[in-house]
């Protein structure tokens, strides 16, 4: 055996070799190295070293092996937390779950360098790896980027969801995966802990952990929210949000392994504080920005909401179950114990739309700092000016607001790390504030009487003028402004692409509330990963359509290069103006070649544009030469041809409902007091129980029947709130007027109660809501099923969860 250790540069440090008879122990052979003034591997400054090994026989080299290492100190203790390399630092983490982002699951390295630098870029240092192992690029980026990992392996021992791996796999192949995980992986210097499970309990903990300690004794051992017993170091989720929680001190190190749990859509604001499950005694205060709502956009009219959740979040940080952002840094960063925390989430990811957002249409679950595109919400400035000594400025919210009456006092805020920032409205000073550590303090703010024009924050360090952002009001938008990012082919995977589009106005001013469609036409040699705008509800193909309205102004397309010798391009064009008609009437076609090949800058491509107003199919289309006017209701088509030929066909409505809901003040007031709502159609059906559509009077686009025979609906339901007694309020029907047609409630496979519907006259449209049932819910994952009971039940339209 012959071994040589070499420094990140390349340069040998070290080398050295054996015959393998003097390395054999027992079943193994094992040799050891002392590496002198080794460089230390450090969080956002990662220093690797990289060890090969040859085996010969009789002089020929019969077999290698290299692995990256670094080398790094790590320590948990109770009463300081986390220690890395002799220093206390706090862990500025997030929960991550890998499909978090635009492509789902289908990473290549270079997209995942440009996910995880994002990440880095708002001061994140650590990422707890939500719920299952990853490939092994990730973890080789993490190493090279300075990202610690809290490497997680199992979501449950036993079944949470339906189909999942605890119902299904967790006894029988446990150890078999978790050995492959632990010797897979314990080579990288940027794993500082493992976990064995995620909200899940049962005697078997211990035996997990000594499972781990088998293959690798290096590292300690956690868990979210499960057994305390076994643990080398307490982790809680959400449960450390509470406002009595941070009194509590423990035996054992502490981290929060998923908190906060708080929400933000990209460009969505409000005032008034939203609570998931309305405040209450363990809820840290958060008051109402003003005394009254003064933003009342929405995507859109309530009216059509299948719930009361079914509104976007404020971009205050003022959308969460128990605690702010800003709160909950700050708890953090200030007890020594506390060794910090893993947020849930860094990206949105799709999925889990329900607890928090109502279900569908919402098919994504918002909170993370990054929406699915990967667009920057207000909250990575929160934390980039919280975790980042580098200066940060950013303002919200938008100055552009078509509604809104002048002199309303708008909530103004600068996160910022630098010594102050000085506001000016149209150049007039508004006075300056100084961001300060406690929660309440970490923004500037000012209230600004509304009027169109510039806000400017400038910020300033040590009395000195040092950076400035402004926000300018715009008018209606008559065309796409785009970037292109490029990320270098790495690792067998081709050269990435992010090109981002926004809707700006004739000033190239950026207009937050675009939501036409883009259409994109590529030449043959790029690949599409996705088209993604970061909306939590609209389900445009993200890899088969060849189009994806902007949300709240922008949207992204994710291609690969094969070829970059080639000449690649991309036609990106769009039908674009106010699309409400409330700033204007004037309509542009912008149809733009954007080169993403050097051969590409060099060919000229000719553009031809036909439209047509109301008239899909004309056959004598005008030319596209200027802005035209269009009415209320009408629907323009485009075509696009490059060099003759048809590359992209376009359409784009105009008028009332179309693009964001403009509303007031009582646009939302149905909803006051309302519950979470199931929908009968999203169950899970046996025996005779099915879904139907195209009733009347429905909330969700269907309801669930038993069709006259027996049969069950289920429901999965995560509770991430207390345990405790729910009432449901059933919408049903039926016309049996000799039963009240009764169901069996079964919660996580045990009988709860029983109830009966009275007969409402109908079998599909007089819907009642007089049934009631109580019952109690589990933290955590809920299984809700309804089973008829020697008979037939009545058709569901929904029931809510109060």
């Amino acid at each position: 055996m012959r071994y040589r250790v070499v420094d990140q540069d390349g340069t040998e440090v070290l080398n050295g070799g054996s015959a393998l008879s003097k390395l054999k122990k027992q079943d193994k052979y094992e040799f050891s190295f002392e590496l002198a003034n080794a460089k230390r591997w450090n969080p956002h400054a990662a220093y690797l070293y990289n060890l090969s090994v040859d085996i010969l026989h009789k002089g020929q080299m019969i077999d290698s092996d290299n692995t990256n290492f670094g080398v790094r100190d790590i320590a948990w203790k109770t009463d300081t937390g986390f220690w890395i390399n002799g220093k206390n630092i706090k862990i500025q983490g997030v929960a991550e779950h890998y499909e978090g982002g635009p492509v789902g699951g289908a990473w290549t390295k270079p997209l995942l360098r440009w996910k995880l630098q994002l990440l880095k870029d708002m001061g994140v240092n650590a990422i707890r790896l939500g719920h299952n192992p990853y490939p092994p690029m990730f973890y080789e980026l993490a190493d090279e980027l300075g990202l610690m990992l809290m490497d997680e392996i199992f979501d449950g021992w036993k079944q949470k969801a339906l189909h999942d791996y605890g119902a299904h796999h967790f006894d029988d192949w446990w150890k078999t995966d978790l050995q492959e995980w632990v010797t897979r992986n314990r080579n990288h210097p940027s794993i500082i802990i493992y976990s064995v499970g995620n909200e899940t309990h049962g005697e078997i903990a211990p035996e997990l952990v000594k499972a781990v300690k088998e293959f690798d004794p290096t590292r300690l051992v956690t868990s979210g929210s499960t057994n305390k017993d076994g643990m080398d170091v307490f982790g809680i989720n959400g449960g450390s949000e509470g406002k009595s929680f941070f009194e509590r001190r423990f035996d054992l190190p502490f981290v929060s392994t998923e908190a906060p749990h708080t929400w933000q859509t990209r460009g969505y604001y409000r005032t008034q504080t939203w609570w998931r499950d309305g405040p209450k005694s363990n809820t840290f205060d958060l008051p109402n920005i003003t005394d009254k709502e003064i933003f009342f956009y929405d995507w859109k009219d309530p009216k059509d909401w299948v719930n009361q959740k079914q509104h976007l979040n404020s971009s205050y940080d003022n959308a969460t179950v128990r605690i702010s952002a800003r709160k909950n840094w700050e708890m953090a960063r200030d007890l020594p114990h506390h060794s910090g925390h893993f947020r849930w989430t860094g990206f949105d990811y799709h999925g889990e739309a329900g607890l928090a957002h109502g279900g569908w249409p919402f098919i994504a679950f918002m909170g993370g700092a990054l929406d699915l595109a990967g667009f920057k919400k207000d909250l990575f400035h929160l934390y980039r000016s919280q975790w980042l000594d580098k200066p940060s400025l950013h303002i919200l919210p938008s100055w552009t607001h078509p509604t809104m009456k002048k002199g309303t006092e708008i909530p103004v805020w600068v996160y910022s790390n630098l010594d102050e920032v000085e506001l000016f409205l149209n150049g007039k000073s508004l006075g300056r504030d100084k961001p300060g550590s406690k929660a309440e303090e970490m923004q500037c703010e000012w209230l600004v009487p509304w009027q169109p024009g510039k806000i400017t924050a400038v910020g300033y360090k040590n009395g000195q003028k040092v950076m400035e952002q402004s926000l300018t009001t715009a008018d209606a938008p008559i065309a796409l402004q785009h970037q292109v990012e490029v990320f270098d082919a790495e690792s067998g995977f081709d050269t990435a692409k992010v090109i981002s589009s926004q809707t700006v106005d004739k000033n190239q001013t950026f207009y937050p509330y675009g939501a036409h469609n883009v259409y994109y036409h590529f030449t043959d040699g790029v690949k599409v990963k996705a088209l993604e705008n970061g909306s939590p509800y609209e389900h445009t193909n993200r890899v088969r359509a060849n189009f994806r309205p902007l949300f709240m102004g922008k949207n992204r397309a994710f291609v690969e290069v094969k070829y970059p010798q080639a000449a690649e391009y991309a036609t990106i064009g769009a039908i674009v103006g106010d699309e409400a008609l409330r700033l204007s009437d004037q309509v542009s076609i912008d149809v733009q070649n954007l080169p993403l090949t050097n051969n590409a800058r060099n060919q000229k491509q000719q553009i031809d544009i036909v439209y047509a107003i109301n008239d899909a199919y004309s056959t004598n289309m005008q030319t596209y030469d200027k802005p035209f006017k269009v009415k209320n209701g009408d629907t323009v088509y485009a075509k696009v041809l490059v060099n003759g030929k048809l590359a992209l066909t376009m359409q784009q409505s105009f008028g009332n409902g179309v693009g964001i809901f403009w509303g007031d003040e009582n646009s939302a007031n149905m909803w006051i007091g309302r519950g979470l709502s199931m929908q009968g159609e999203a169950a899970e059906y046996k025996g005779g129980a099915v879904a139907v559509t195209g009733a009347h009077g429905l909330h969700g686009g269907g309801y669930g029947t038993f069709n006259n025979k027996e049969g069950s609906m289920y429901w999965y339901h995560e509770n991430d709130g207390e345990e405790g007694v729910y009432k449901a309020v059933f919408r049903y029907t039926h016309n049996d007027k000799n039963s009240k047609r009764p169901l069996a409630i079964y919660i996580n496979n045990k009988k709860a109660t029983v109830i009966e519907f009275e007969p409402t006259g109908s079998w599909d449209s007089k819907w009642s809501e007089q049934a009631i049932a109580e019952f109690t819910l589990v933290k955590g994952a809920n299984h809700i099923e309804f089973r008829t009971i020697g008979e037939s039940g009545p058709s569901i339209d929904q029931f809510s969860l109060e």
